[in-house]
């Protein structure tokens, strides 16, 4: 059973929630459905784990973790606030305008008989006004906007948050983010009460009218900062750190969300707890392992519509397809295909088509291969459209095909041609970035005190899977180690493009020739719709790094560096292998980036694309 009922479940807990006024029923199913009746508002039912969110099914709807008397009463209020507004609505005492909506103030009231009988001439409570003073003494007198609804005794206010200074451009494009704009927050208050209110203030965040996951995760956090309201109990782990209310709540607020920004990509986007696996070493937010998580990500499309990214980089999303049918098809599938999806089936949303606790590469095998081309995916004509495509190839492809573009925590963009390399040849040409703010400061601030030079790194095409989820490390005396490690342990890279060719093909795995091993890397890149793919059928990939000049072992032809964090990737070249790409190949062959021609070329490259 994918759902349990909580593993601490006691009697005590369902006993205390049987006697609530406003219960009339409450008992866990075999599945472990907690489902409750509420007297005039019908029944219920939740998904619910231990210490994590639990699911309102019938609303799809997250509910904070607590007890089972906690979760009752959120959606007794959720339930009674929806209900006292459709009646205020009916006898016409608030608008019906469908920009105001409903799930803003619904928690407003657990007794929907005293919010019909209140005073429409409540005044703002004092310290309120102070507070939004305080904002705009702090962020500008533009930084606040306020609208009072009294016949709801509600405060809607619109903070304008401005992003850290430490997120530079290419992270805010790959976060969804308009370096330029602020953050804006809006927060729903009791007008007379404020924070004397016995309910926690609701939030929406977003920037201007472009949709931002990390916007949405910034709202998860909120949620989960005011849980225990009144209270906020701090957590050990400094990332988290509550600021001090000393100018106020909505101060406060914004000096929250500035201080988890930076650091957001350790979090899991749902829960906010931190990634048990690479804890913050990659630079995009994700959804973490847990099985509920992974749950309410699919079911309650947390992520961007797969639509939206194969509109916006088809070429993109083809390569990170390619990838994952090159790491299912290689005979190092259970080292390099990592990590393994973990998807919902679609046809049974208590069970996981995949799962990394029990994988099953042939059948990921199998779906993979018969996934349809991209470039006939980026021909629909909407998500409907899309979605018929997908899952007339399988089932599971488009649940599968989501996780693989959502799963992908690099940012990578296709380089228009006037700012490429022009010296390494193929126009297949990205900016590849890996590293969360935190990590890409620390680099600029080595890279100050000891220098940096750049190199290539070449790995085989099964292996980029992996690369782009978990970045590059040092493989040295571990399972994904394919060659020695004559020069010590540590990440190789080349200054001569020539030599990282030579780490792109696939591993030989022993059972018979080269020649045999080259077959094995055809058949694994030759779907049978190769033809219409914005790559090749057989690419190889390149990656441009810049390292730092310290503890670097040279070699002259390799070098190795013990510190996959000294380690930053800049650029990544994809070759195709026909006969036109093998022409490309042979021109780039000979880049070596210590030559000052080939120097200026790439220095030009990373100023044209905004790269300091």
């Amino acid at each position: 059973i994918f759902f349990r009922a909580l593993s601490k479940l006691m009697e005590e807990e369902l006993r205390q929630v049987r006697q609530m006024p406003c219960v009339a029923n409450a008992d866990f199913d075999d599945s472990g459905l907690f489902k409750f009746v509420l007297k005039g508002l019908g029944e219920h039912q939740v998904l619910c784990c231990e210490g994590i969110y639990a699911l309102l099914s019938d609303e799809d709807v997250t509910l904070q973790p607590g007890s089972l008397r906690d979760i009752v009463e959120q959606v007794y209020a959720l339930k009674s606030g929806a209900e006292h507004i459709r009646k205020q609505e009916n006898a016409g005492d608030i608008s019906s305008d469908p920009s105001m909506e409903s799930d803003f103030y619904q928690d407003e009231s657990m007794d929907s008989c005293s919010a019909l009988s209140r005073d429409p001439t409540n005044a703002p409570s004092p310290l309120l006004k102070a507070d939004v003073e305080l904002y705009k003494t702090v962020f500008g007198q533009s930084s606040v906007k306020t609208d009072a609804h009294p016949n709801l005794d509600t405060m809607e206010i619109t903070l304008e948050v401005p992003l850290p200074k430490s997120l530079d451009e290419l992270t805010c494009n790959a976060w969804g983010l308009e370096s330029q704009c602020p953050i804006s927050i809006q927060v729903c208050v009791n007008l007379s009460t404020y924070t004397e209110h016995y309910q926690a203030p609701k939030f929406k965040c977003f920037q201007s009218t472009r949709h931002s996951p990390v916007a949405a995760q910034m709202q998860q956090i909120l949620k989960t900062l005011c849980m225990h309201w009144p209270k906020y109990p701090q957590e050990d782990d400094p990332q988290k750190a509550v600021p001090p209310r000393t100018q106020g709540f909505l101060v406060q607020v914004a000096e929250y969300v500035c201080h988890r920004l930076p650091t957001c990509s350790s979090f899991c986007v749902n829960c906010d707890q931190r990634h048990v696996f690479n804890d913050g070493g990659m630079l995009k937010p994700a959804v973490c392992a847990r099985d509920l998580c992974a749950f309410q990500f699919q079911e309650l499309n947390l992520g961007t519509d797969a639509a939206e990214d194969i509109a916006a980089d088809a070429g993109v999303v083809d390569m990170l397809v390619c990838f994952a049918q090159a790491a299912s098809k290689s005979h190092r599938a259970t080292d390099v295909f990592s990590p393994f999806p973990q998807v919902v089936d679609p046809e049974n949303p208590k069970k996981l088509a995949f799962s990394p606790a029990n994988p099953d590469y042939d059948k990921l095998k199998l779906v993979l291969s018969q996934f349809p081309s991209v470039q006939y995916l980026s021909q629909a004509k909407d998500h409907k459209d899309l979605q018929h495509r997908v899952s007339r190839a399988h089932r599971l492809a488009s649940p599968l095909l989501q996780w693989i573009i959502h799963s992908n925590r690099s940012h990578i963009l296709k380089i228009p041609d006037s700012k490429q390399v022009s010296k390494m040849a193929t126009p297949h040409q990205y900016l590849l970035v890996t590293a969360p703010p935190k990590q890409q400061q620390r680099f600029r601030e080595l890279k100050a005190q000891y220098g940096s030079k750049f190199a290539f790194h070449g790995s085989p095409i099964e292996n980029w899977h992996c690369i782009l989820r978990e970045g590059l490390k040092s493989a040295s005396g571990t399972k994904l180690q394919l060659h020695g490690a004559a020069l010590g342990n540590g990440v190789y890279l080349a200054p001569e493009a020539g030599t990282s060719f030579g780490y792109c093909q696939g591993g030989y795995d022993g059972r018979g020739s080269n020649k045999a091993k080259n077959q094995q890397r055809e058949d694994q890149m030759a779907p049978s719709d190769a033809a219409q793919r914005y790559l090749g059928r057989n690419p190889l990939c390149l990656a441009l790094c810049e390292v730092i000049n310290k503890d670097i072992k040279d070699c002259g032809w390799a070098w190795v560096t013990p510190d996959p964090e000294h380690v930053i990737t800049r650029f990544f070249f994809v070759f195709d292998t026909d006969e036109n790409g093998r022409r490309h190949m042979d021109t780039a062959r000979s880049f070596n980036v210590s030559h000052g021609t080939n120097l200026e070329d790439i220095k030009k490259a990373l100023e044209l694309n905004g790269i300091a």
